[in-house]
């Protein structure tokens, strides 16, 4: 699987070298970024989450081809299911909100654009439970 030179492009963007990232990343050698960059490997979840910290770029961003791989065949799979598919829809958005919710919860110090967020938030979540 060829992955597009996302990491490779906010890599350098960001002036790390290979070397750098490797360390960042807890590995011992800047193969293992080098494999990552060419497409010969896949992160593991927990590299992927840690470059996406690294990095601040989600996952999504910076592996975007693998990204679009995995939404075809999903959309592929919910097609061949009319039942799953309307199901999941039904409750996606909901379900999205509730965890926008946490994620400003759980963060140590918001911003007041974050405050913004999560009364944002609260007032939608309000709205959804007096449709219930």
């Amino acid at each position: 699987m060829r992955i597009p030179y996302n990491l490779k492009l906010v890599r350098k963007q960001l002036g790390l070298r290979q070397k750098d990232l490797a360390y960042l990343l807890g590995h011992k050698s800047q193969h293992s970024v080098y494999r990552l960059e060419r497409g010969l490997r896949l992160p593991t979840l927990e590299t992927a989450l840690t470059l996406e910290n690294i990095l601040g770029l989600p996952v999504r961003v910076l592996f975007n081809h693998v990204y679009s791989n995995v939404q075809q065949e999903v959309e592929h799979r919910l097609e061949a299911s009319k039942e799953l598919s309307s199901q999941l829809l039904a409750r996606r958005e909901e379900v999205g909100e509730v965890c926008a919710f946490l994620d400003i919860i759980n963060f140590p110090k918001p911003s007041q654009k974050e405050k913004d967020r999560l009364h944002k938030h609260i007032i939608y979540l309000v709205n959804k439970s007096r449709d219930l």
